[in-house]
């Protein structure tokens, strides 16, 4: 599934997972450190927030396959 016109946060949790958080109000939450919940490469929910978040990007445009196989971090 391609991304286009929309985005994507990326962010890695203080356990090192990789979380995707794709809804626009759930990205200005995280922005705002607000706790959010995103999915992981298994598919499961991980709630992060920017104040335990090991890092964090945005990426635009890319298929959530592509983001959840790390090809492009």
């Amino acid at each position: 599934m391609m991304n286009k016109g929309s985005r994507t946060l990326q962010v890695t949790s203080e356990n090192g997972r990789l979380v995707l958080i794709t809804d626009p109000k759930d990205i200005e939450d995280f922005h705002n450190g607000e706790e959010v919940y995103g999915e992981d490469n298994d598919g499961g929910l991980i709630g992060v927030s920017i104040a335990n978040a090991l890092d964090y990007q945005m990426a635009e445009g890319m298929s959530n396959e592509a983001i959840k196989e790390n090809k492009y971090i």
